[in-house]
């Protein structure tokens, strides 16, 4: 299990006792879906609450979460890449960088992110599943709109220290894959309607057509990650 520094450690346990989904501590803390599930079920084990990490000294916390021994990678342990696929298909919003981190959660001396992304382009070509679809497009001519799937618990409330989840519109013109995206506090008509006046604006001109489609997020994920 890979290890994690004392303050995310209770972050983490903070987060789980406000009921948030796994997958979204886990995009909150950048780490592995299986690295806070694994965690969090250790500290259930130990009776580790979020009050009681705060006041652990960390090499206590640390010895408490993580006793075991760490496996080592060898030749035997490359992926399964028919299982990561298929994963991936089932789950779109799961890419690589995720997939790599369950990874290297299993074998913690495994290969780099970057020879996992080659060797998962080279099972896709050898297994037929590099399929593309060509969409020809004109400057000017199409913005592509959508709020991101998953939420992210940023916004906190400075008199009570509650925690909400923010929402985020995000669009891309179809020719540039210029991206823009927004926070919002819900989903509801109104920010619908101010995301765009505020997109709009931000672009500087109006297109053709807007259109709803789930591949704005896609766009704009990929974007995202080329940027970081």
């Amino acid at each position: 299990m890979r290890r994690l520094e004392q303050m995310k450690i209770v972050d983490i346990l903070r987060l789980a006792e406000m009921n948030i989904g796994h997958r979204k501590i886990a995009s909150s803390a950048g780490c592995g879906k299986t690295t806070i599930t694994r965690m969090l079920k250790r500290c259930q084990e130990k009776g580790i609450t979020h009050e009681q990490a705060l006041k652990m000294p960390e090499d206590e916390l640390q010895s408490i979460i993580y006793p075991g021994n760490k496996e080592t990678a060898s030749a035997a342990s490359e992926p399964d890449w028919k299982a990561i696929c298929e994963e991936m298909a089932k789950h779109p919003k799961l890419n690589l960088q995720f997939m790599w981190e369950e990874y290297r959660e299993q074998y913690p001396d495994g290969k780099s992110y970057s020879w996992f992304c080659e060797k998962h382009r080279e099972y896709r070509k050898a297994a037929g599943r590099t399929v593309s679809l060509y969409h020809e497009r004109k400057a000017g001519e199409l913005m592509e709109v959508d709020w991101m799937g998953d939420t992210l618990p940023c916004i906190v409330d400075a008199a009570t220290g509650e925690v909400t989840e923010a929402h985020f519109f995000i669009s891309v013109l179809g020719y540039s894959h210029y991206p823009y995206a927004e926070a919002f506090p819900h989903e509801k008509e109104e920010s619908w309607i101010r995301a765009h006046v505020n997109a709009l604006a931000y672009y500087g001109g109006v297109p053709r057509v807007i259109t709803p489609d789930y591949a704005a997020e896609m766009i704009i994920g990929d974007v995202y990650r080329k940027a970081a």
